[in-house]
């Protein structure tokens, strides 16, 4: 009786943690937003082959070192290949430990089971955890929770024997390994220290905190060296207005969770949202105040370490150092680890409120600890359906596209790659429209790498529309324009960027630029060089390149090959015929 009533909270983060992401199992792996960097790209070398594993924990992901995460996706390829099933499965699997060992670190912090319980399971199925679980190349958050939550438990289980917890320190490890954002750790630690202790001193309490320190400072200083972005024309108090409004933004967040969306639109600092700001800061203000006049201590010892270790782990993604911010300013991923501080913080004050009622009035206190236990119960309920079907959104990279442009205003960079989206699609309005609104905001003159990018390809998809209805003389001016900066673009996703390209390549044959079309077919092949399942596509268009050059022998080498790997394939199929029929007349 007492194994199953202690097995009781685990099973229930369990099922009700699996029952509201089962519905992700039924995904695929996409062929864009990441997932082909992370997985179909390097298929050949998803495997436990020693060439392959020396690979996978060497090489680095869009700016990340995290070769845990590689090999965990090498399972999966050896037990699926590229079948969405098994990539889901263990990230749903991955969430679920995680979950567990938030869970256990709350309990140690002296919260009862039912209200670790109760606020674990609202952290679990938060519509916050859905981009981390649904999306594949979201593994490493899931991964490094369930590193950071079991090191940090096994800290605080082992903290008060005298000997280095080394299990604590290989479990961090692994979770920088997983995600640098883990690097944050150290600092919660030394937070808890405080807090547990009612001090800042003795300094001899964080001695053994300190090959933690150096771990973090060292994945701190490589990740800087990935991941540090173009310069961007963004001010100082522009960084400054993004970096407060994140924090009240992910705070606020966790409390109510509207208007989700994959990716939000870009930060534009009217007096609205300043003042929306203002608003924030002054009431967290004052009640920082009025609990420091109640009680001094309380607020040194509890409030602010509470607040510092929330406030670090949010460092490296708010745009505070110019790491972790790409085309968003903010995003739900990189709330994984601090939503669980603010979890963990949110159970020892309802607990200590639940026990100063208890004592006051025992019977009050029991019906007011029942009642919002029900309130939790309701707000879990509440938060698991809207999260099922938030989930949804990450079943395909069309919808992923489709929803991110509908915010109002759109985030950029997608408007753009839904307009790419659409012309592959064989439609003209849409990506018309989004082309001349792009235009219209973008400035070819900016300073910004990403501003000038996203001006440059609206240029080439309003060629693109503009030579498909047969203005060829306007289009080539436009791709003329934009094409020495046709190298910018951002192939999230090979096949709509391939459409593009090859309308630039029938624009420039039509108008006797050879060159230039033999240009555009030449980064169509470079786009599709890397990963198994483009292989076919990178031999077919590296055979049109050399058919345009006029080198028969190599053009049939390489559709050779194309149909040997696409042997179903009717355009490789022709094209092989012709430029055999080509050589046969010579």
């Amino acid at each position: 009786m007492n194994f199953w009533r202690k097995a009781f909270p685990y099973a229930v983060i369990a099922a009700v943690t699996f029952l509201v992401f089962m519905n992700t199992l039924s995904f695929p792996v996409m062929e864009g937003w990441d997932d082909n960097v992370f997985v179909t790209e390097i298929s050949d070398y998803l495997n436990f082959r020693p060439g392959s594993i020396i690979h996978l924990v060497t090489m680095p992901s869009l700016g990340n070192y995290i070769p845990l995460v590689n090999l965990s996706y090498a399972l999966d390829y050896s037990v699926g290949g590229l079948d969405g099933f098994m990539y889901h499965f263990q990230n749903v699997l991955w969430h679920i430990v995680a979950c567990v060992g938030l869970f256990n670190c709350i309990r140690l912090l002296g919260a009862p089971s039912a209200v670790s319980l109760a606020v674990t399971l609202l952290y679990a199925v938060h519509p916050q955890r859905t981009e981390s679980v649904a999306w594949v190349s979201e593994r490493r958050d899931v991964m490094c929770g369930a590193f950071y939550f079991w090191s940090a438990f096994f800290y605080l289980k082992f903290r008060d024997k005298k000997a280095f917890s080394l299990t604590a320190f290989i479990l961090f490890l692994c979770a920088c390994l997983s995600k640098p954002a883990a690097v944050t750790m150290p600092v919660t630690l030394a937070m808890y220290e405080v807090w547990k202790n009612r001090s800042i001193l003795p300094v001899s309490k964080y001695l053994k905190l300190l090959p933690f320190f150096a771990v973090s400072l060292l994945v701190s200083a490589g990740t800087s060296i990935l991941q540090l972005n173009p310069s961007s024309a963004v001010t100082i108090i522009e960084k400054l207005l993004t970096i407060l409004h994140n924090f009240s933004w992910y705070a606020l967040k966790n409390i109510y969770p509207d208007e989700m969306a994959p990716v939000y639109p870009k930060l534009v600092f009217d007096g609205s949202l300043i003042l929306k700001i203002s608003i924030f800061y002054i009431l967290v203000a004052a009640v920082i105040f009025l609990v420091a006049i109640r009680s001094r201590k309380f607020c040194i010892y509890t409030v602010l370490p509470f607040l510092i270790a929330y406030s670090v782990s949010l460092l490296p993604t708010i745009g505070f150092v110019p790491i972790g911010i790409g085309v968003w300013d903010y995003a739900d991923r990189y709330s994984y680890i601090p939503s669980a501080i603010l979890a963990a913080g949110v159970a020892l004050m309802l607990s200590s409120t639940a026990e100063k009622l208890s004592l006051r009035n025992p019977l009050y206190g029991k019906k007011i600890q029942q009642a919002g236990l029900l309130v939790m119960s309701a707000m879990i309920l509440f938060l698991a359906w809207i999260t099922f079907f938030y989930n949804y959104t990450w079943k395909s990279y069309s919808d992923l596209v489709e929803i991110t442009v509908s915010n109002n205003p759109p985030n950029r960079n997608f408007l753009c790659l839904y307009a790419i989206n659409m012309f592959a699609e064989n439609k003209n309005d849409d990506p018309e429209r989004c082309a001349d609104y792009l235009l219209s905001v973008e400035n070819k003159e900016s300073f910004d790498h990403n501003g000038k990018s996203l001006y440059y390809t609206a240029m080439a998809v309003k060629a693109a529309v503009l030579y498909r209805k047969g203005n060829t003389t306007e289009a080539l001016k436009l791709f003329n324009e934009s094409f020495t900066h046709i190298n910018v673009f951002v192939f999230q996703n090979p096949s709509p960027y391939t459409k593009l390209l090859e309308t630039a390549a029938g624009c420039y044959l039509k108008s006797g630029k050879k060159k230039r079309a033999l240009r555009c077919y030449d980064l169509i092949a470079a786009n599709f060089e890397h990963g198994k399942e483009n292989k076919a596509l990178f031999h077919f268009y590296k055979g049109v390149s050399f058919y345009i050059r006029g080198n028969l022998s190599k053009a049939e080498m390489e559709f050779s090959e194309a149909s040997v790997l696409a042997p179903d394939d009717r355009n490789i199929k022709a094209n092989l015929d012709e430029v055999r029929k080509a050589q046969n007349q010579k």
